[in-house]
């Protein structure tokens, strides 16, 4: 449900996921909200930057993916390098916006 959510407010700024994932309500805990809060300020941020190209999520498992990619280099369970080469890997040519990802954790 939360994964849902998160992926709803990604597709509802057209900047970081498909529009093709429903928006539920979220049910989550005090690290998942912050966690939430941080993906929608940055999904704000990322509509506001012109250089900022769309990742493109097309498909739930891509948005899945990322977002529990993201939800680990936000709780620091893997490193900005790490994350850096597995999304580089996965979406090559997407320097720019990686970096403004990693730019802005908390």
């Amino acid at each position: 449900m939360r994964t849902q959510f998160i992926a709803g407010c990604l597709a509802a700024l057209s900047v970081l996921g498909p529009a093709s994932v429903p928006v539920a309500p979220a049910v989550a805990a005090p690290q998942q909200q912050s966690f939430n809060d941080w993906i929608v300020a940055l999904s704000k941020a990322a509509a506001a930057d012109s250089r900022y190209r769309r990742i493109p999520l097309d498909t739930d498992a891509q948005t899945q993916g990322f977002l529990a990619l993201a939800e680990k280099l936000y709780n620091r369970q893997i490193s900005a390098d790490e994350f850096r080469k597995t999304l580089g890997a996965q979406y090559p040519g997407h320097d720019y916006e990686i970096s403004f990802i990693i730019s802005r954790l908390p």
